[in-house]
């Protein structure tokens, strides 16, 4: 009965310990990161090269894992894990960064329909949005909810 106890809670925790860690083709660089609101702000500045983001994970590609939606007081950008290479768990939530290149993106509508169906909380897709292709995502410790 004990240890059956025991391997129950360690199963529960496991999921929401495996979250949190470093996902990605490249180790994340040294440096600050950007607020993704910032980011947005001061467009041209930060899509020059790859850099640094940070910013609250808010929804996640209930597919596969394979993109991301980071939020910061207001703003929010999608992250897609570069050439579909690698993914983070599709339980990722809360506090991020990322290292990867910004861009404005327009959509086709059968893309905005995809992502929408990949969605957990059916968030309306713009024609147009911010994007981070990604090399590194880092997500933190309690991250998951």
């Amino acid at each position: 009965m004990r240890t059956t106890l025991i391997a129950f809670c360690l199963t529960a925790l496991l999921p929401a310990l495996a979250v949190a860690g470093s996902y990605g083709l490249e180790p994340m660089p040294a440096g600050e990161a950007t607020p993704v609101q910032a980011a947005i702000a001061d467009f041209d500045k930060h899509a020059e090269g790859r850099q640094k983001f940070s910013g609250r994970i808010v929804e996640v590609c209930q597919n596969k894992g394979c993109w991301v939606v980071l939020e910061d007081q207001g703003e929010s950008v999608r992250v897609m894990m570069h050439d579909h290479k690698f993914d983070v768990p599709k339980d990722s939530s809360g506090a991020a960064v990322v290292y990867g290149q910004l861009e404005r993106k327009e959509l086709s509508d059968d893309h905005r329909q995809h992502l929408q169906e990949e969605s957990t909380r059916g968030m309306e897709v713009a024609k147009v949005e911010y994007r981070i292709d990604a090399f590194a995502v880092e997500i933190a410790d309690g991250a998951a909810e």
